[in-house]
């Protein structure tokens, strides 16, 4: 079967890939307040900077830093990062639990969801907060794997439709700490496909990606480099076969 969400579609064997890495089965938690920190370094709760985050967990932010905003957060220098189990944030007092909720919003932390997110019959979770007279609602493991799997597929197709309408027209890609323009059409029509299919792979991707970067007049240049399924040897072969032939040229001229 297939789905479409904006102008990309989708089968059956993507969406249950999404379904299954959508929810990490450790919830991430921010925290900038100190007490709050020592408290877990006194329940014995390893916490990270977010760059130790990263180094430590690569997996995590590959895999998750889209869907819990790791590159879009708003972060101090003193903030830390801890995995909790359930179990671990209900052992906190009430009100400290609230106070950890709250900062997942005020640092803008992903898989929160507004009260009008659940206009479509989607159940609601088990943690609630309240920030600035707006209700959220913080989407758990355990909520995940409670829900049938009929909410799931409907969870994440209108997961996938928010995410082009805050995205549409263009996408950001962090190269090097720079923000590069890259046309959504691209990578709506290569997203999810696989190289036995499209063919293509990192290296031809960031190579039709830098193609695109200088002008939306290179696409069509930019399509043709992503079917070739460039491998840096055949690349580097072809670019030193026309720069000799450039060289020849020169010499002759």
């Amino acid at each position: 079967m297939m789905h479409k969400v904006h102008q990309s579609t989708i089968t059956d064997a993507v969406l249950n890939r999404l379904i299954d890495r959508f929810v990490s089965d450790r919830d991430l938690y921010f925290f900038e307040d100190d007490s709050i920190i020592q408290s877990l370094l006194a329940m014995g709760i390893p916490i990270y900077t977010p760059s130790e985050l990263a180094r430590s967990f690569p997996t995590f932010s590959l895999e998750y830093g889209a869907i819990y905003g790791l590159w879009s957060m708003n972060l101090t220098e003193h903030v830390m990062a801890a995995f909790l189990q359930t179990e671990q944030l209900q052992s906190f007092d009430p009100d400290i639990q609230q106070r950890i909720l709250e900062y997942q919003v005020r640092c803008k932390r992903g898989q929160l969801y507004l009260e009008s997110w659940f206009e479509d019959h989607l159940p609601l979770t088990s943690y609630t907060v309240t920030v600035e007279g707006q209700r959220f609602y913080l989407l758990q493991s355990r909520d995940w794997r409670s829900f049938s799997a009929d909410v799931r597929k409907r969870w994440i197709l209108k997961w996938l439709r928010e995410w082009h309408k805050r995205d549409e027209g263009s996408a950001d890609v962090a190269i090097d700490g720079a923000d590069v323009r890259v046309p959504l059409e691209l990578l709506n029509e290569f997203a999810g496909t696989f190289a036995d299919r499209s063919g293509p792979n990192c290296f031809a991707a960031a190579a039709a990606m830098a193609v695109c970067r200088s002008s939306v007049q290179n696409l069509a240049q930019a399509r043709d480099l992503i079917f070739s399924w460039l491998h840096q040897e055949p690349f580097f072969r072809l670019l030193k076969a026309h720069l000799e032939t450039g060289a020849m040229r020169l010499s002759f001229e």
